[in-house]
């Protein structure tokens, strides 16, 4: 049996998280979706990718006169990539939610903002085989209570196709969403509508057209939640995140493995003297696994980031501590194209700003490749992490660069976390 096993309930979602529209493959727009027109810095217009092998790289910020953030983005398959996040612009101090479609060069191509009156985020996206991109997070402006997920899908074009609230009386979040291999979507967060403690790791898979197939909760007496999601080849689906389940030291790790049907095929609890997350996760060849997450350094209040590789049975291959003096969360991890692994995290060190962005690579072995580091004199934060054919898209907010508090920002590197150039060249 591999590794300490966290013996938590599963416990199949009631009827009180039910769906608040009708059924979730309606088309149901919560408003006529609107540009935001973002402003973006000098060189917006940009030269087409190189080609011949050479890698295109580019820095785009991007924002309004308000606070906005990106969170999430996946490959469009006309080319280039959708990015979702949130924007204030519309909402005063609540958050709309922010799709957006850039070419691989960076040009701009659309926008779309939805929500309503309270506050609606999207966290993370993925693209389903018909071609049209499931975006998830939660909102405060329909539902059943304090906040529920919603899940949004959308056409190549932007355009809603149905977008869904579900959950019950307490505060419902989807958090992070994969594409399966067969059709549909995995969707990891968690509810304090439901389970077994005061908040559970959640789980729904959907169908093609968004319906919900099955939802499970798994936690115990605790403060339980999922960070991200991965789906396997097999159709098998990976969460990580964290558990308190009543331990007396704080939080703990948490690796998931679950069957088609949601059922626990093994689980893994890594904890530390002080605090311990899985905040990222990435599926790998034969079935094995790559987690990233914070582990608290004793005696202090700092964390350093964690990495390890799992096999197909949950045993681990290999782990790692990286970190400085200060603290270095990770919240995006990739296979590249090569095999290796690709981590983003936000590190507090004495020579960085209030956060700076910290880019590794990581061989077969764990050993540190390279790295990288991106940011100024504030906040710099990943949020996500893209592997492409010929590098990398990390995407993330900034406040010390743009026209708000903080605005989106995209970093399109080689294969090596390289930027040839600042800012993408004007014609």
């Amino acid at each position: 049996m591999p590794g300490a096993v966290l013996r938590l309930a599963a416990v199949l979602m009631a009827a009180c998280l039910a769906p608040a529209v009708a059924a979730a493959g309606t088309p149901v727009p919560p408003a006529s979706p609107v540009s935001l027109s973002p402003r973006l810095p000098d060189g917006a217009e940009t030269r087409a990718c190189p080609g011949g092998g050479v890698p295109c790289t580019w820095e785009r910020v991007f924002g309004t006169s308000e606070d906005d953030k990106a969170q999430g983005a996946t490959a469009h398959p006309d080319g280039g990539f959708v990015a979702v996040g949130n924007s204030r612009l519309r909402n005063g101090h609540d958050y709309d939610a922010w799709i957006l479609h850039f070419s691989d060069a960076g040009h701009l191509l659309w926008n779309r903002s939805l929500g309503g009156a309270g506050a609606d985020q999207l966290y993370d996206v993925a693209r389903g085989a018909d071609g049209g991109f499931m975006a998830v997070g939660h909102t405060r402006s329909r539902g059943n209570g304090e906040s529920d997920a919603w899940l949004v899908k959308v056409a190549l074009d932007g355009d809603p196709v149905f977008d869904g609230a579900i959950g019950g009386p307490g505060n419902d979040r989807a958090r992070a969403v994969a594409a399966l291999p067969g059709g549909g979507f995995a969707v990891a967060g968690f509810s304090a509508s439901t389970g077994e403690g005061d908040r559970d790791l959640w789980v729904l898979r959907l169908d093609a057209a968004g319906r919900v197939v099955w939802q499970r909760t798994y936690g115990g007496p605790g403060h339980d939640a999922a960070y991200d999601v991965a789906a396997l080849a097999n159709g098998d689906i990976a969460v990580a995140g964290v558990s308190r389940g009543g331990a007396a030291h704080g939080h703990d790790a948490w690796v998931l493995r679950l069957d088609p049907q949601g059922e626990i095929t093994w689980q893994r609890r890594f904890d530390s003297a002080r605090f311990e997350a899985a905040t990222a996760l990435a599926a790998l060849p034969g079935g094995g696994l790559a987690v990233a997450g914070a582990v608290g350094v004793n005696g202090t209040l700092s964390d350093d980031l964690w990495i390890a590789r799992l096999d197909a049975d949950g045993t681990t291959a290999w782990h790692d501590r990286l970190g400085g003096a200060g603290r270095d969360t990770p919240w995006g991890l990739a296979r590249a194209a090569d095999g290796s692994l690709l981590v983003a995290a936000v590190t507090w060190t004495d020579d960085a700003g209030a956060g700076d962005l910290w880019l590794l690579g990581i061989d077969s072995d764990g050993a540190v490749a390279w790295e990288r580091r991106f940011g100024g004199r504030y906040w710099d934060k990943p949020t996500g992490l893209l592997s492409l054919p010929d590098g990398m898209l990390m995407v993330g907010h900034t406040s010390s660069q743009g026209f708000g508090f903080e605005d989106g920002w995209l970093l399109r590197l080689d294969g090596r976390g390289e930027l040839r150039a600042r800012r993408p060249e004007a014609r």
